[in-house]
């Protein structure tokens, strides 16, 4: 009876701890802001917190307790592994993620990229996360079935053979390094050294260090795993390695990975579960409109990566110029600024108790947007026609092309009262010039962009915008549609033209100066820029004295062409940024290489001004091609029979496109 009574207790036993659910922890690891779903499952934690400028909200540390965290450019992931190894032992299950990568647990498969990825150009959004089944009730009962899950291997290239070529081979990743593990691993673990032997001559590779499994296994696995990378560190100098090599205790980690799981599972005979990995193209954090601030001079400018230099001059001559009574909260818009750029135009600002400045990613916006860009002009224009969506409870901004410097407060344009207009611009002189020399231009602008009456086409380098106003009739969609349609010859600036050449509050020229360009001939913006009517010319030539705002728009810019027209303003301020050195260096070394490429040529200087002046590019400048001084007469000749933003010109692109990749 006894013994009756114990075998009833046992099983009532057993079914309790079927009943209790288990806990299971997948630690998402991060080292940047990202966006992770809402689930009780994942645990966002930051990666090298110890050496990060600053802890991300809402997430663990990994320099808390014992750590590594200060190791991180060599461990990578691997520091929030050993954070959890030594901080945490109450979960029934531990896991691994990245903030781009997640396991699919839909069960069925996706059609993957190259590299065995299921890729998402597009930010996590509710669609794909039910496409992976990435919630909650579901994860657990996929996972609490298995011992392990793991990535689904991938298939190598043939021209790779195998894991030990395709590590050797890969960029940054040393043979030394992996034959150093390899005889650290055998002499620590010899039992390990058919299956390692195996894997490394195999076509197949795990990677990324994901795995979700049960707890005495990750920590039987964690301790394995350290004991010998830590060894590595003993044996290997790692010195003098850069800032991908460094990185060899994680790329070794996933080969170990696979080593120790494969010997593993078989000789324990584990339930194993492959699953596809996922990469996630944008990670940002849902995006939220813009709360500014109703007193503050609200600024937007745009940029990418490459005019880190100029915003940041750009930026100066606005901070030089201010009001330190009036608050100005300055926005970038970019998809691509990095954070060393970011950190230097920051520190412009740094100390200014009346300066706030953001950058605003709109990756998300114009990922999959095909805009029409030509010569001088990139993407970047485009972003400020969703100011109306990133600036939603916002009544007025003004925008600055980044190409310009300031010498007067702008607080006192955006004090201008635009009421019952859509913006604030000044009147394109350049354009007026041209619609009275060029009957292509004019009939262009008249008809294409409707703008019929002489001088209403208006520059849109610096627009005050009256969003409440262009709320009564525009969305966001409307503008970019628009600017979608057609090839438009002045890109968005033709589009904005379009959408509110009704209504536009004309401001003096004064705010917005061109500067005048020269092809080293008798050629110039000037010539044009005569034939418009003579009071906006008047008007442009007093301007010129006293600008306001210098706008070195076209091909010219002062840190290409160091005579440019009015450089002087531009030299003022870039050299009280943090960037002087760098743009003298960059003017410095164009002009040397276009010397060198011609020296041999005649007329040596002319060629030189021409080419400069022209902005064509030189072999070694921005990875063009090379440009001799024949072609250099042919482009100039091209350039007269088919003007720019003429409809001769419009066809032959149109053509060429045909027949041209």
């Amino acid at each position: 009876m006894l013994g009756s009574g114990m075998k009833i207790r046992s099983i009532r036993g057993d079914m309790e701890m079927e009943k209790k659910e288990p806990k299971i922890k997948i630690y998402v690891s991060c080292h940047k802001e990202s966006y992770i779903p809402e689930n009780k499952l994942l645990y966002p934690i930051q990666v090298g917190t110890a050496i990060a400028e600053k802890k991300l909200e809402g997430m663990l540390y990994d320099n808390e307790g014992d750590n590594i965290s200060a190791k991180n450019k060599q461990y990578c992931e691997l520091t929030s592994q050993y954070w959890v190894w030594k901080n945490d032992r109450e979960a029934d299950y531990y896991g691994f993620f990245h903030y781009r990568r997640y396991f699919n647990f839909g069960l069925r498969e996706i059609e993957e990229d190259g590299w065995g990825n299921v890729e998402y150009t597009e930010p996590i959004n509710k669609k794909i996360l039910e496409e992976l089944k990435i919630e909650e009730e579901w994860m657990k009962r996929i996972i609490c079935q298995y011992d392990i899950i793991v990535p689904k291997r991938r298939k190598l290239p043939i021209e790779q053979k195998n894991v030990f070529e395709q590590y050797i081979t890969s960029i940054g990743q040393k043979k030394e390094d992996l034959k150093t593990v390899i005889d650290i691993l055998i002499k620590k673990f010899p039992q390990y050294f058919d299956i390692c032997q195996e894997y490394l001559a195999s076509d197949e590779v795990y990677e990324c260090n994901m795995f979700i499994m049960k707890k005495d296994m990750f920590i039987e696995y964690t301790e394995w795993l350290f004991n010998i990378l830590f060894e590595l560190e003993k044996e290997r100098d790692f010195s003098a390695y850069n800032e991908v090599e460094l990185r060899a205790p994680a790329y070794l980690g996933e080969r170990l990975f696979a080593i120790w799981f494969l010997y593993n599972s078989k000789k324990r005979k584990w339930k194993v579960l492959e699953l596809q990995k996922t990469l996630f193209r944008d990670t940002n954090k849902e995006k939220k409109f813009i709360e500014t601030k109703p007193e503050a001079v609200t600024v937007i400018l745009s940029g990418n990566d490459y005019y880190s230099p100029y915003i940041a001059v750009m930026l100066e001559s606005i901070l030089e110029n201010s009001n330190y009574k009036r608050k100005y909260d300055i926005y970038i818009l970019t998809r691509d600024i990095s954070e060393e750029n970011k950190n230097r135009i920051h520190a412009i600002v740094k100390n200014k108790d009346n300066f706030s400045l953001s950058f605003v990613d709109v990756f998300h916006f114009v990922r999959e947007k095909s805009f029409f860009v030509d010569q001088h002009i990139s993407v970047e224009t485009y972003y400020r026609l969703y100011i109306l969506d990133l600036f939603k409870s916002t009544s007025k901004v003004l925008y600055l092309d980044s190409d310009m410097v300031v010498n007067e407060d702008i607080a006192y344009l955006y004090d201008t009262n635009i009421e019952g207009c859509y913006l604030a611009a000044v009147k394109d002189i350049d354009i007026a010039g041209s619609r009275k020399k060029d009957k292509a231009i004019s009939e262009y602008i008249s008809e294409e962009v409707g703008c019929k009456k002489d001088g209403s086409y208006f520059q849109a380098g610096v627009i005050l915008f009256n969003l409440d106003f262009i709320r009564k009739k525009y969305k966001t969609e409307d503008l970019v549609k628009l600017a979608l349609q057609k090839e438009w010859h002045y890109w968005d600036q033709d589009v904005l033209n379009y959408a509110f050449k009704e209504k536009v509050y004309y401001i003096p020229q004064s705010w917005n100066v061109l500067m005048n360009w020269k092809n080293g001939t008798s050629d110039s913006r000037l010539n044009s820029i005569r034939c418009a009517p003579y009071v906006l010319y008047s008007e442009y030539m007093e301007a010129r004295k006293n600008p306001k705002i210098v706008h070195y728009a076209g091909y010219q810019k002062p840190w290409e062409v160091t005579e440019c027209d009015m450089s002087e303003y531009f030299w003022k301020y870039a050299r009280k940024t943090p960037y002087y050195e760098m743009i003298i260096n960059h003017t410095k070394v164009k002009e040397t290489i276009v010397v060198e490429k011609l020296e041999q040529k005649s007329n040596q200087d002319v060629l030189v001004r021409e080419i400069d002046n022209q902005g064509i590019k030189i072999k070694g400048v921005d990875d063009t091609i090379y440009v001799d001084g024949v072609m250099v007469k042919l482009i100039n000749s091209f350039n007269k029979r088919y003007p720019i933003g003429s409809k001769k010109r419009a066809r032959l692109r149109k053509i060429i496109k045909r027949f041209v990749k």
